[in-house]
């Protein structure tokens, strides 16, 4: 397989042999795939720009053993964030995940995973309100969406070192 970095300028789908025209050329198969990317979503945090590889992280396949037996908070419950969670389970002492709504809203298949993984809990009807710290996550604070309670995250034991955040790409 082939596999090209290059601006998609047509495409023509019909037929078996299928064309993709490039700024680098056509291109023609029986089957291809497309893979556009993404861009990071931001939580709209303060210092989510500075503490971003300073104990958050977009990058879960990238930075997974950098959380070796540290807790880590997840962002979100769609399919992409409850993948990542039941990933980072598997080097994670703890693996946290903040969730907005009542019930996670992916799939009943990683919903029963989540449910027979130990090192998994959740935090629902809950969304990051704030993370604190000035050269390493110090802190989280999350709030109820219910109560509007805000409870605060730390271990001084560690120095932060073991929180570690991690929120999904679109």
């Amino acid at each position: 397989m082939e596999i090209v970095k290059a601006e998609v300028t047509g495409v023509n789908l019909e037929g078996e042999t299928k064309e993709i025209y490039t700024n680098k050329g056509i291109y023609c198969g029986r089957k291809i795939i497309l893979a556009s990317g993404t861009s990071p979503r931001k939580l709209y945090i303060p210092v989510e720009k500075e503490l971003c590889g300073k104990g958050m992280s977009l990058n879960v396949a990238k930075d997974a053993t950098n959380y070796e037996g540290k807790n880590v908070y997840v962002v979100g419950g769609a399919d992409g964030t409850v993948k990542k969670a039941l990933y980072l389970a598997k080097y994670a002492a703890k693996v946290t995940i903040i969730h907005f709504e009542e019930q996670l809203g992916c799939i009943a298949e990683f919903r029963e995973k989540v449910k027979k993984t130990p090192t998994i809990s959740l935090l629902l009807n809950s969304r990051l309100h704030g993370v604190y710290g000035t050269n390493q996550v110090e802190s989280l604070e999350i709030a109820d969406e219910k109560t509007g309670k805000i409870t605060t995250i730390q271990d001084s034991r560690f120095r932060m070192r073991n929180l570690y955040i991690c929120w999904n790409n679109p």
